[in-house]
């Protein structure tokens, strides 16, 4: 059973800009901690072009759950909390949506 878990954002051109930069550094410690395929969704016709969907895949629950303790334990968590607490109100994440494929 894959889960997706899915981290919506909004923010300014400037501060997705940041958003892009900070997905493509942060999606090789993601997979190293459990992730599979991290993208950053971006709408190219319909949606709201101020919004971004970064989007993780794991085998299980269990290896979200494992996942989430790895982030928190990892340095790298706190530096990030930083840098979003720093870019709001320019960049606010709109929440997150854990998902399982009701077709497979």
């Amino acid at each position: 059973m894959t889960i997706s878990v899915i981290t919506t954002w909004e923010g300014t051109p400037a501060a997705l800009m940041l958003l892009t930069e900070g997905s493509r550094a942060s999606a090789a410690i993601h997979v190293s901690l459990g992730a599979k395929n991290p993208r950053l969704l971006e709408p190219m016709a319909g949606g709201d072009v101020n919004r971004r969907h970064y989007v993780l895949d794991f085998d299980s629950l269990e290896v979200w759950v494992s996942f989430m303790s790895a982030v928190r334990a990892n340095g790298w968590w706190e530096e990030t909390r930083n840098v979003i607490a720093d870019a709001h109100p320019n960049l606010r994440m709109l929440g997150q949506a854990v998902m399982i494929n009701a077709i497979a």
